[in-house]
């Protein structure tokens, strides 16, 4: 895991934001627009619990924040596309959407205003709860509530189409893998990226897909790596498309951009683009989530380039700040590791020399035991701002986000990434820890951790 729904993960790339909606794609539009307008269905509470009915209320809501998951050949295990299929599950829907489970919003409140917001209001929640404790009344299926209008996004054109190269089958007997495969873009020179589509050739088991840039000179150590797992296509990824024993020798210069459900094409706010640089590979991580026996998959990436001379002057640039010191003993709980830079010292003068930038997206990163993460910032002038704030981490539902309105950032602000994580054996057996219990400390595999926060701007 929406964009610019992005995503940027432990190295930082970037991809679009993994959480379930409707067919309305999270395009980056416009930085400043306004969130997407409530269902035109709910506009209006029902006089009583008798009146709540599917066709007339819990409808739209269903299909604007569930269906893009929970529809056939979708990601959820369940679908909600039809009153037959919705009735059934009435008692599952009440429940997590009334403990936010569902659908996947990791932004809390204190967050800023994001766009393509996932989460459901108050009176959605409740309207779904009327529903279900009126018996799940079916309504009048001749008068249906209108749906909320989808727009399906379109690259202007495609210039350059590539899959990964296999149709691979995760293995058996897991329900998660992810998976990296090496791509080689075959570009001869230097383009901008202005939109990008990623489309799984399995939409049943690919739960979200990240791709990330590397320039040429990084092609061999990752081609090594790739025939290092010579029995099974690609290489095992879960904690970022790098390997450990590659971690600090090379670096990525880039992404395309990612895929998760509802998603079709995404393209880049006007004026603004992405470099793909001479040469690159790209390294394509799928997640794969299985409810059943697996299935092959090829997934597809294809790119918009701008026309030659005509490049955007903004390129879109993802700096990260990151704490590499977490020491969380065993049974540890609330362990909590800040790292603060000015906003100067993380662009390093090289993307912007005066510092001085305009924050479009941010995101986070951690792994397992992470369960509490904050980006903040401190303006010179000592206003404090919260950029982002996951109160409930889930390593399988993290992503980026784009803001509702875009913020300045000075040279001399300070921005702070904080992690909070819980080593404890209840917290470690409910998330699936996949180790005994140790001391958790910075690494690249998902049994180890990660605190990473990512501000992508423009200059």
């Amino acid at each position: 895991m929406r964009i610019l729904d992005l995503r940027v993960t432990s190295l930082g790339f970037v991809f679009v934001v993994v959480a379930c909606s409707a067919g309305e794609p999270t395009s980056p539009s416009s930085p400043s627009s306004p969130p997407p307008a409530p269902p035109t269905g709910t506009s209006g509470p029902p006089q009583s619990l008798s009146a709540v009915t599917y066709w007339q209320h819990a409808r739209p809501v269903l299909e604007e924040k569930c269906t893009g998951c929970h529809a056939k050949g979708g990601i959820a295990p369940f679908v909600l596309d039809s009153y037959a299929a919705a009735k059934p599950m009435a008692a599952s829907i009440a429940s997590a959407t009334g403990a936010r489970v569902m659908p996947p919003w990791p932004p809390g409140p204190l967050s800023p205003r994001m766009l393509h917001d996932r989460s459901l209001a108050v009176a959605e929640i409740k309207l779904l709860a009327d529903w279900v404790a009126a018996g799940a009344p079916e309504g009048d299926a001749s008068a249906p509530a209108p749906l909320a209008p989808r727009t399906v996004q379109d690259l202007p054109r495609v210039d350059l189409q590539r899959d990964i190269g296999v149709d691979y089958t995760p293995l058996a007997g897991v329900t998660d893998e992810y998976r990296c495969f090496l791509v080689d873009l075959g570009t001869t020179e230097d383009r901008v990226s202005v939109g990008f589509r990623v489309t799984p050739g399995n939409a049943k088991i690919v739960h979200h897909v990240i791709t990330t840039l590397f320039d040429g000179a990084s092609a061999d150590a990752l081609r090594a790596v790739d025939v290092e797992s010579a029995e099974r296509a690609g290489w095992p990824c879960a904690g970022g498309p790098v390997p450990s024993s590659l971690e600090g020798t090379i670096k990525p210069v880039g992404a395309l951009g990612g895929w998760v459900p509802g998603v079709s094409a995404v393209n880049f706010p006007a004026g603004t683009g992405s470099t793909v640089p001479k040469g690159s590979v790209a390294v394509v991580q799928v997640h794969y989530n299985m409810h059943g026996a697996p299935t092959p998959d090829r997934t597809k990436l294809e790119i918009a380039f701008a026309p030659k001379g005509a490049e955007p002057t903004l390129k879109l640039v993802t700096l990260p700040i990151r704490n590499r010191s977490m020491q969380v003993p065993p049974g540890a709980k609330d362990v909590a590791v800040e790292t603060t830079a000015t906003a100067r010292d993380l662009a390093g003068g090289k993307f912007y020399p005066d510092g001085q930038g305009t924050l479009r997206m941010v995101a986070g990163h951690m792994h397992m035991i992470g369960v509490h993460f904050t980006l903040s910032v401190e303006r010179a002038g000592g206003e404090k701002l919260v950029l982002l704030d996951i109160p409930s981490w889930d390593f399988h539902w993290q992503g980026s986000y784009a803001l509702a309105s875009t913020i300045p950032i000075g040279p001399d602000d300070k921005v702070t990434v904080r992690c909070v994580y819980d080593n404890t054996d209840a917290h470690r057996a409910a998330v699936g820890y996949p180790e005994a219990p140790r001391i958790v400390t910075h690494g690249e595999g998902s049994g180890d951790e990660m605190c990473i926060g990512y501000m992508t701007m423009t200059d």
